[in-house]
């Protein structure tokens, strides 16, 4: 059979962009689906193509309204599952709840590891992210996790524009993040950086910022995160960079939630470029100046393509390292 008769890939609301760049580099149609709302509110879906015993992807760009978009990814996968689909993989290149993965205080719930219960007992055999906030989060279930990183999309990007200069500096925003802006320098070649932050125990939410280690004198600063909520924490490093002398200072982050005024706040801000993956969809009124948007269609296709084709995935990230490496 050809991958158009095999592969089914659907969409919820939140991905629909997304999906139409994947299919259109797999050479196939969105699957047709019925995904919207009752008149009382709950979600309504209905699966429009047969997938008895094929490979179904459903994709989820989770962002606002998170917890709607949510429902739609399980109740897309107890369809699939009752129409008798082969195998169903939920490609959620942002895992929602992923920034409450563990407790830090008395009587909190670990939201990850319940929402990951939940979408395995809707039915899900593997899951696709992009840059968990933890990665630890794969060891909450037994399914599959491909849990992908977007450092080589953005080393092809900062290449492809030019942006990676001898005086490149890539910095971590925090220590959590440690390890994969050590991986991006090492796949640019670059220096490396490191913010110390915390976040008060009297207001979990705001963050503050303690000091930095690195030299970033007269160089042009890369910070790389995972997700941008409120921004704070960028504004802030951004600021003692800076203070610090650096020449520019240029923000990556995998998921741009922007929640409030935060776009407005970056671009407002001391920053020069806020890069930014279609992990979430970019309303228009936050698509800033400062902004330019990478997408992860070409990423999630090829991973998809492989697990279609029961291929190595990991054999696949290490060839894209590889060639990162050599376009350098």
């Amino acid at each position: 059979m050809s991958l158009r008769q095999e592969m089914k890939i659907f969409t919820g609301t939140g991905g629909r962009s997304l999906c139409t760049a994947i299919c259109d580099k797999l050479g196939l149609p969105v699957s047709p689906a019925t995904v919207g709302r009752w008149k009382n509110g709950e979600v309504r879906v209905q699966l429009e193509d047969h997938v008895r015993g094929k490979d179904v992807f459903i994709v989820q760009c989770a962002g606002e309204p998170v917890n709607e978009q949510i429902m739609e990814v399980l109740l897309m996968l107890d369809a699939a599952r009752r129409a008798s689909a082969e195998r169903i993989t939920a490609v959620l290149p942002y895992f929602p709840y992923s920034k409450q993965e563990k407790k830090t205080r008395g009587r909190e719930p670990i939201a990850a590891k319940v929402l990951l219960d939940m979408l395995i007992c809707a039915g899900v055999d593997r899951l696709v992210a992009v840059d968990l906030h933890a990665a630890a989060i794969q060891g909450f279930a037994n399914q599959p996790i491909d849990h992908l990183s977007a450092g080589p999309v953005f080393a092809a990007y900062l290449q492809q524009k030019g942006y990676i200069t001898e005086g490149t500096v890539i910095v971590s925003p925090d220590a959590g993040g440690a390890e994969r802006g050590l991986d991006l320098s090492s796949l640019l070649q670059c220096d490396f950086a490191i913010v110390f932050k915390r976040h008060p125990r009297s207001d979990p939410q705001s963050v503050e910022v303690i000091d930095m280690v690195g030299d970033v004198k007269g160089k042009t600063a890369i910070i790389l995160d995972d997700m941008i909520l409120s921004g704070a924490t960028l504004i802030d490093a951004a600021k003692i960079l800076l203070d610090r002398d650096a020449k520019e200072v240029m923000v990556c982050a995998s998921h741009a939630f922007l929640a409030g005024d935060s776009a407005k706040e970056l671009n407002e801000s001391g920053l020069s470029k806020l890069i930014v993956t279609d992990s979430l969809p970019v309303p228009a009124e936050k698509r800033v100046s400062k902004m330019e948007i990478v997408s992860l269609a070409d990423l999630l296709s090829k991973v998809i393509r492989r697990i279609h084709e029961n291929r190595s995935v990991s054999e696949m990230i290490n060839e894209v390292r590889r060639l990162s490496r050599a376009a350098d």
